[in-house]
């Protein structure tokens, strides 16, 4: 109520993200202690330092409550602003998805991560991949209507159950729930290359107003 005197509609959108934010912490629950002794653990089964069934015991979370959300709105209203808003003080990171078109597979390294040895010019101790090492945190997916249909279909592997497998890891897959937050100025429904599974994952759709319509949020940005 606070935020809708404030801001207005920008109010209204704010208050619903902030509900979005308290349905993701409900969802999902890991101290900051066992996230940590979780990724050390998978640390060290990259690098082949430990057995398949050591791994600490992973995030509870309930896949089916953890929210997905899609920003729709022109080119500059402030689309980051909100993904920064919906992390408060948890980790956020960007992921432009433009620059990795014809680079698929970095898009898999860069996002689930490798063992060790997993192709010539990686790290020698392997990498979590930026959505491990931002467990519990903020992804935000800019410009995902740029997204290739192999950038769609990992994407969409990933929200059916949000297991991480690395590339050249042979074990289990590691749970690994986030918050995603894609944004875009395009109507993905008129995208004939968008797959329709891909935006019916999303939970929360919101359209961001033009900021010519919302001069009462100046103060906010």
């Amino acid at each position: 109520a606070l935020l809708t005197m404030m801001f207005g509609s920008m109010g209204e959108l704010l208050s619903r993200m902030d509900l979005i934010s308290q349905r993701f912490c409900e969802s999902c629950s890991i101290s900051e202690e066992a996230r940590n002794n979780y990724l050390v653990q998978i640390k060290k089964q990259l690098l082949g330092d430990a057995k398949i069934n050591a791994v600490a015991s992973p995030p509870k979370a309930s896949i089916e409550a953890l929210p997905r959300i899609l920003l729709l709105g022109e080119t500059g209203v402030g689309k980051t602003l909100f993904a920064r808003y919906l992390a408060d003080t948890a980790s956020i990171t960007r992921i432009s998805i433009p620059e990795y078109l014809s680079k698929e597979d970095m898009f898999e390294y860069d996002l689930f991560g490798y063992a060790r040895g997993a192709y010539t010019g990686g790290q020698e101790a392997g990498s979590l991949g930026l959505l491990l090492a931002n467990l519990g945190g903020v992804i935000f997916l800019d410009e995902i209507g740029e997204a290739s249909r192999a950038i769609q279909a990992k994407l969409l592997a990933y929200l059916d159950d949000y297991m991480v497998r690395p590339r050249g890891w042979t074990g289990d897959p590691f749970f690994c729930p986030t918050l995603i937050v894609a944004a875009t100025n395009k109507d993905l429904r008129k995208i004939t290359d968008f797959r329709p599974d891909l935006l019916a994952r999303f939970t929360d759709v919101e359209q961001v107003p033009p900021l010519r319509e919302r001069i009462e949020s100046f103060p906010f940005i």
